[in-house]
């Protein structure tokens, strides 16, 4: 019997370098060894229509050798396959990026409507829960293409059991048709090691400091964070290190930002390099990270595994990847989460390791291996 021939789309690990970018290839290189095998593997990406595929080196590197050449680029741009998914006519999957027995998608949508049996990657459901964090275009693209992809999918998986809930309750979707293939910490940040004197210079960065990791958007909370660092800074003199991109929705949180730098309670590193990221956790008094909402909460994840004391939101996901080993705060409350800021203890050799091993709960290589399973069973169902 023939291998079945399975279409994997990768746009977003050749797109995105954070969040849903590194979900993909993280977990493509996780999988691909293990399905190689059994399927007659393609892989296809459509490319952002200004910047080009930022991230295909990375992306490349993830596949092995013997599939490089099963490689194909789109010949739409991703603006163009998500405005086809707007259309209120259905585009065949096969038109736009090829025949397929079964199809994968590590992000919200697969390209076109499938004829056959098709699984996605539903990572939040925020766009339903809070859609004041979202721009009008994008919260209108969600709500109408991920419930339609939800519902042709034969199976949706999803990062957390938290968002399984979400997914079946908010879809009606059963249960039996959702599987949960998390995130996980890569290998470098179990093995972060200290920036150095010399580095922490270069980035203006003191011995004692916060560091928050995350897209600076409506979300993720800035406006609630910076204004408790505004009052544990007032104690304490310990500045916060904020590590993200700059997202939507943003203005004051960036004219906060701009504000609190010049006062010194802020140290931005908008534009930090990926290999400094280890190091910055490993140097850190603490991790705030205190998100409105989150599918899964991954600087949490990869606090805990570089042994860092952790700060975060009291919200399902992230309680569910923090495990008992993070200190808990209500997401809007600035004195509740300024007083936590203010003094927390300086994590010890023992407590590192517990957080590491808390970390170890979660490896690509068993998500590699869920997901090569569920492929298995939408292959028994398609054939």
């Amino acid at each position: 019997m023939s291998q079945p021939r399975l279409l994997i789309d990768a746009s977003a690990g050749f797109n995105q370098g954070a969040g849903i970018g590194r979900y993909s290839r993280s977990l493509l290189r996780a999988a691909l060894p293990k399905l190689e095998p059994e399927f007659d593997v393609r892989l296809w990406y459509a490319s952002d229509e200004r910047r080009g595929a930022r991230f295909e080196r990375e992306a490349m590197e993830v596949i092995p050798g013997t599939l490089r050449s099963r490689v194909k680029r789109s010949r739409w741009s991703r603006r163009r396959v998500d405005q086809f998914a707007r259309m209120p006519v259905d585009i065949p999957t096969r038109l736009i990026a090829g025949a397929a027995d079964l199809a994968y998608s590590p992000d919200f949508t697969l390209p076109g409507q499938f004829g056959g049996a098709g699984m996605i990657t539903v990572h939040d459901v925020a766009f339903e829960l809070i859609p004041e964090a979202y721009p009008a275009g994008l919260l209108q693209y969600l709500r109408t293409v991920v419930p339609r992809n939800v519902r042709r999918a034969q199976l949706v998986a999803v990062v957390s059991r938290t968002t399984r809930i979400d997914v079946v309750e908010r879809y009606n979707v059963s249960s039996d048709r959702v599987v949960v293939i998390p995130n996980a910490a890569d290998d470098r940040f179990f093995g972060a090691a200290s920036l150095g004197i010399e580095r922490r210079c270069e980035l203006c960065i003191p011995d004692d400091f916060l560091l928050t990791v995350g897209t600076i958007e409506p979300r993720k909370n800035y406006r609630t964070l910076l204004a408790a660092q505004r009052k544990a800074f007032a104690r304490t003199g310990r500045p916060l290190v904020v590590v993200g991109r700059s997202g939507w929705g943003n203005r004051e949180e960036m004219r906060l930002l701009t504000e609190l730098a010049g006062e010194g309670a802020v140290v931005p590193l908008l534009n930090a390099e990926d290999a400094d990221l280890p190091g910055l956790y490993c140097d850190a008094r603490a991790v705030v990270y205190v998100p409105l909402y989150e599918g899964f909460g991954l600087p949490v994840l990869e606090a805990m595994a570089a042994g860092a004391i952790v700060i975060t939101s009291d919200i399902p996901s992230v309680r569910e990847v923090a495990a008992g080993h993070a200190t808990i705060v209500p997401p809007l409350d600035v004195d509740l989460m300024a007083e936590a800021m203010m003094d927390p203890e300086p994590p010890s050799v023992e407590s590192r390791e517990t957080l590491k091993l808390a970390a170890r709960a979660y490896s690509w290589e068993a998500s590699g291996t869920i997901l090569r399973e569920a492929l298995q069973q939408l292959a028994r169902r398609a054939l």
